[in-house]
């Protein structure tokens, strides 16, 4: 695979994770265990049970590379072999998530982005609406208004009503 420019750490996921294998965690600053390395297992752990709910395969294509950055913006260098590449790749900022660390926005702005990869959903709606369902298996009494806006969590309302598949508030 090609080169992240400057992430010199790899953070592996618990082997017991069944997506082990398929989300892969880099970063180029050291990261936090407890604050968000602890949540982001919880988060995949919590999608592994969403996913076998609907009965989704495991088998999602090409690996996520979650990068962790010190900064706001990271680069891709291709070996001297490739003449291309194509990564699936989420970016987080580690300064803009540090205010987060040890709240429920952090699990909800991981499991948004690594909702959308694994279930390809494109609108931010949507992804934040299979979020909620994903963080319900860690926070089973977890409220749509205590992690969205008003607006969003009206859409949701509307949304379910119109979706009996939909999880129950």
């Amino acid at each position: 695979m090609s080169e992240l420019s400057g992430c010199t750490f790899r953070y592996p996921l618990s082997p017991g994770l069944r997506l082990f294998e398929k989300i892969r965690v880099f970063a180029d600053c050291e990261l936090s265990q407890l604050q968000l390395l602890t949540p982001l297992a919880l988060v995949v752990h919590s999608m592994e049970k969403q996913m076998e709910k609907e009965a989704l395969s495991f088998d999602i294509g090409l690996p996520i590379n979650c990068i962790f950055s010190g900064r706001d913006s990271f680069s891709l260098k291709l070996l001297p072999e490739e003449k291309a590449a194509a990564a699936r790749i989420l970016f987080f900022s580690v300064p803009r998530l540090e205010p987060n660390y040890g709240s429920k926005a952090l699990y909800t702005i991981l499991a948004e982005k690594l909702c959308q990869q694994i279930w390809n959903i494109p609108d931010q709606t949507l992804a934040a609406f299979k979020a909620f369902e994903v963080l319900r298996h860690i926070f089973p009494d977890l409220e749509i208004r205590e992690i969205y806006s008003a607006k969003i969590a009206s859409r949701y309302l509307e949304w379910i009503a119109s979706h009996p598949e939909a999880p129950s508030l």
